[in-house]
Formats: structure tokens, C-alpha cells, sequence
């Protein structure tokens, strides 16, 4: 990322071995760059919201909980995501903060769609294709239609 009035000002080399070390990074710069009156919220992208979440909506404590007990389901995103969450409750608590799920954009699949191959009592327990990059392929599609000039329903 680069600004037109300074293009080196944004282009800061940052060696952070975890998630944990980036983030305390980027909160210190946005304060020394920033007035915190200059921010009005958070948003955050996070993979798997589960069953109950998928539209964008604020972040509140019962949320928090949930997404807690579906790390076992998305490992490799949740945990850091819900860290950057803390983080910035930590350091701004007053500031809302709001999240987008890309399971959205898959959420309502058809159920033949939305089913694994897999033994039917595991559906029972909630188990199913979620669809995940949802924002990948809504862009694709909007730049799609854009360049072919038609909207296509999807």
C-alpha cells in the first residue's frame, strides 16, 4: 500500500514472526499515525462464522463465545482472527468493531449442494459444506458481469 502524497510512508518492512507480533505492529503505527477520533470502527474478515453467523454484523461478547468453539473447524484462520479481535478491543475498547463472514456468500446453497459425502448423522450434527473465499468469488462474478455488461443472478 503506498500514498500518492508520500509513497514510503505506508511501505514499512515489519519482521513479526506470528500473528501476535504483526498486529502489536500495526496498532502501534495506527496510533502514532492516527488520532484514535480519526477511526469510527473495526472491520474484520473472518472465514467461518459457523451455522449462526454469515450476514455482517457488529461484534459482541455472545458472538465472541461461539466463534471460540469453532476454532476446531477453521485452525488455520480462526484463532489469529479472533486475537486481531482482542487486540483491538484491548487497545480501543471503546470503538465498534464489525466482521463479514465469507461463508455468506455460500450460505444458502441448495441442500444437495450444501451436503458432504459423507453419513447422514454427521449433517444431524450440523455438519456441512460451508463454501468458504465467498468474497473472491463475489468479485469474480461482479467483474464478470461488468466486463460482459449483463448482471447475471448467482
Amino acid at each position: 500500500m503506498t500514498d500518492a502524497r508520500n509513497p514510503d510512508r505506508l511501505l514499512i518492512p515489519v519482521a513479526a514472526p506470528n500473528h501476535t507480533a504483526a498486529v502489536n505492529v500495526l496498532i502501534k503505527w495506527l496510533t502514532q499515525e492516527f488520532d484514535e477520533q480519526s477511526f469510527s470502527a473495526v472491520g474484520h474478515r473472518i472465514v467461518h462464522g459457523g451455522p449462526n453467523y454469515f450476514k455482517p454484523q457488529r461484534i459482541d461478547a455472545e458472538m465472541i463465545d461461539q466463534l471460540r468453539r469453532l476454532r476446531p473447524f477453521d485452525p488455520e484462520h480462526l484463532p489469529a482472527e479472533l486475537m486481531l479481535i482482542d487486540a483491538f478491543q484491548q487497545q480501543f475498547p471503546e470503538l465498534p468493531q464489525v466482521v463479514c463472514f465469507d461463508t455468506n456468500f455460500h450460505h444458502d446453497l441448495p441442500r444437495v449442494a450444501s451436503m458432504l459425502p459423507i453419513p447422514r448423522r454427521y449433517e444431524a450434527k450440523g455438519v456441512r459444506r460451508y463454501g468458504f473465499h465467498g468474497f473472491s468469488y463475489e468479485f469474480l462474478i461482479q467483474e464478470l458481469q461488468r466486463i460482459a455488461g449483463t448482471e447475471a443472478a448467482y
